[in-house]
C-alpha cells in the first residue's frame, strides 16, 4: 500500500483514482484467487497428480535406459 502511495504522489494521481498500478494489484489478486480456486478443484488434483505419475514414469524408464547403457560400455571388451 505505501508503494501505491508513493506511485500516485510521484504522478500527481488523486487516491482513489485506478491507475496501472492499481490495475495489475488487481489482476495479481484475480491471479492468486484463481490458483487458489483451482488447488481446490478435485480435477486438477487428479490432472496434477496423472502429470506427475507420467513424469516419473519417464524419468525411471530414462534412467534404466542410460544404466543399461553404461553398463555395456563397461563390459565391453578393450581392444
Amino acid at each position: 500500500m505505501k508503494l501505491r502511495l508513493h506511485y500516485q504522489q510521484q504522478r500527481g494521481d488523486a487516491p482513489d483514482e485506478p491507475n496501472a498500478l492499481d490495475r495489475l494489484v488487481g489482476a495479481i489478486d484475480s491471479a492468486f484467487d484463481a490458483l487458489g480456486n483451482a488447488v481446490d478443484d478435485q480435477a486438477v488434483k487428479s490432472d496434477a497428480r496423472a502429470a506427475g505419475q507420467a513424469l516419473s514414469d519417464a524419468l525411471a524408464a530414462t534412467l534404466a535406459e542410460a544404466g543399461g547403457a553404461a553398463k555395456k560400455a563397461l563390459n565391453k571388451p578393450q581392444d
